[in-house]
């Protein structure tokens, strides 16, 4: 006759299939019922079969409503389900039958976080801790949350702690290779890459297949114009992810700079043949011909751009700069035009209507136009329009 202790070892052996099997066999009635309920509520939510999973915890409830575990159980049902609301009375439920399992927390803050319930998720981390200073799941959560929120100091504290409090530390471990990816890029939010680019290093020696990590450590290289070192990593994270189009776009960025145009067009192409709606291929393609000179191609590409993405200002701006050069001043003047309505503090786009302005022998329009590239433009920005100013005031 069919056990218990034998629907465990099917269980822990990932033999779900069998373990449902023998579970629809056991005859009901008895003693067991409660924990056959539970045991099939398990095994339909390993086999991603949530609605039945739901009916046989709520089943295992009605025989036994004082089980925090049941509850708990459900809870984590719902979230994978998608029904965060529910998922969090069922931990509520959980609570108020006594549970101190640090998991209920941890639980009720993604649950939380999924409905964008920030701060309440944050507590619900925050007691999960309490629970277990070194659970470094919860820390890693809330790093999450803290840099959704741009609260990037809290972040960068929470990933340092989630990677300190990991039982894996210094062996091979893909939930640290994450950790310090994230941590990678609150570095280089503050535009600390050498940094960023040793933790990067640190998390391929844990995790050497991690796609993500070698990607944005190419995106420090390409940051620090170290595009040799760049184009390997990218090629590297190539190997093992091909059809990946943000790699693609960033290998062929490194390569555009290494003056390397053939190859990165065809990294561009190769993008936008996996999707032809990647905009950004697109406009790095547009990029590529106009390095080259070839501005009439660079001219279709931007127009690609506009018709996947008609509110990319600088689209719109370098569109312009390229029919500048193929003499079409008027549709330049056009294109410009509608970049400054959709940004309309663009300071490189009131610098180059400047420019044009002056090509056309408007003189006072291309005055007020650098004026407005002075207010709004970078310091480079504001010393171009400052000496095209002083041309004409010493004539």
């Amino acid at each position: 006759m069919a056990s218990l202790a034998q629907y465990h070892d099917l269980y822990d052996a990932m033999r779900f299939d069998e373990a449902l099997e023998l579970l629809n066999d056991f005859p009901l009635g008895g003693n067991e019922d409660v924990d056959i309920y539970f045991c099939m509520g398990r095994v339909l939510f390993e086999l991603n079969r949530y609605e039945e999973s739901v009916h046989a915890f709520k089943k295992a409830i009605a025989l036994e409503p004082h089980d925090p575990s049941i509850n708990y159980n459900l809870g984590v049902t719902y979230i994978d389900a998608g029904l965060f609301s529910n998922a969090l009375q069922s931990f509520e439920n959980a609570l108020d039958l006594g549970s101190t399992d640090k998991r209920v927390h941890f639980n009720m803050g993604y649950a939380y976080s999924n409905l964008s319930r920030f701060e309440e998720a944050l507590n619900a981390y925050t007691e999960a801790i309490r629970l277990d200073p070194e659970y470094a799941r919860a820390h890693f959560k809330m790093g999450d949350i803290f840099d959704a929120l741009g609260r990037k100091d809290e972040a960068l504290a929470s990933y340092e702690q989630a990677f300190k409090s990991c039982r894996h530390q210094g062996a091979h471990c893909s939930h640290c290779a994450s950790v310090l990816n994230n941590i990678g890029l609150i570095l280089m939010w503050r535009r600390e890459y050498l940094k960023a680019i040793n933790i990067y290093e640190k998390a391929i020696v844990l995790d050497p297949n991690n796609v993500d990590v070698r990607y944005n450590l190419g995106l420090a290289l390409n940051d620090i114009e170290s595009y040799d070192d760049a184009v390997r990593v990218f090629e590297a994270a190539l190997d093992m992810s091909p059809d990946d189009t943000a790699v693609l776009c960033d290998l062929g960025i490194a390569l555009d700079h290494l003056k390397r145009f053939e190859h990165a067009e065809t990294c561009y192409r190769k993008a936008i043949e996996l999707n032809p709606f990647e905009d950004r291929a697109f406009y790095n393609l547009a990029v590529n011909y106009a390095w080259q000179n070839r501005h009439t191609d660079s001219v279709k590409m931007y127009k690609q751009v506009i018709a996947l993405k008609p509110q990319k200002a600088n689209a719109h701006l370098y569109l312009g700069t390229n029919l500048r050069h193929c003499g079409e001043s008027q549709n330049a003047l056009l294109a410009i035009q509608e970049a400054i309505r959709l940004q309309p503090d663009y300071g490189e786009a009131y610098y180059n209507l400047g420019t044009l302005y002056e090509d056309l022998d408007r003189i006072e329009d291309a005055k007020a136009a650098w004026n407005k590239a002075i207010e709004y433009g970078d310091a480079e920005i504001q010393d171009m329009s400052l000496k095209a100013l002083k041309e004409y005031s010493e004539k």
